[in-house]
């Protein structure tokens, strides 16, 4: 075998295996493509529950109050400084069950997959797991809405806190 026909064949290869990867990375966006669509519905609508920009809202209110707050009471920099630690806080505690919740979710689809596989094996079973696979994408697409909610909710509260202290800081700095 001579040079070319290495080079060729080592082509084909290549060839190969970049349209495997290229199938897999379509795969990949796709899988994103309707993560972002659940995700902007639940930050549009909400989840059964206030929606993302309506929480926004009452943040923005709750801002106003602690602003109020704040000037009128001369202990403020020690209650805002509670309230600091605590939101922080929350949102460790929120991150950490996300992290949780992203094990979960990939653990569910590891099993969807699996249910799939299954499925093609049995005809008469592949009706009765369809039902089972479509109730339990619900369960983790309003588990994922929830967990992202809380999630939104301390990103949301962590942008207060910053600009709450920045502004104790130009406010009430000697």
């Amino acid at each position: 075998m001579n040079l070319s026909d290495q080079i060729l064949q080592n082509l084909l290869k290549e060839l190969k295996t970049s349209q495997a990867d290229s199938a897999k990375i379509k795969s990949e966006l796709n899988s994103l493509h309707e993560n972002v669509k659940g995700l902007s519905k639940v930050i549009r609508d909400g989840n059964g529950d206030m929606s993302i920009l309506t929480k926004l809202a009452l943040l923005d209110q709750k801002i106003t109050t602690i602003e109020k707050w704040a000037e009128d009471e001369q202990d403020a920099r020690v209650k805002i400084g509670d309230e600091l630690k605590s939101l922080q806080n929350e949102f460790d505690d929120l991150k950490s069950k996300m992290l949780l919740m992203d094990k979960d979710v990939q653990e569910h689809n590891e099993i969807l997959e699996q249910q799939q596989r299954v499925t093609m094996d049995s005809v008469n079973n592949e009706l009765e797991l369809e039902h089972q696979e479509k109730l339990s994408k619900t369960k983790i697409k309003e588990e994922r809405n929830k967990q992202i909610i809380k999630i939104v909710g301390v990103i949301v509260t962590g942008i207060i806190c910053f600009v709450v202290g920045h502004y104790l800081h130009i406010n009430l700095s000697p």
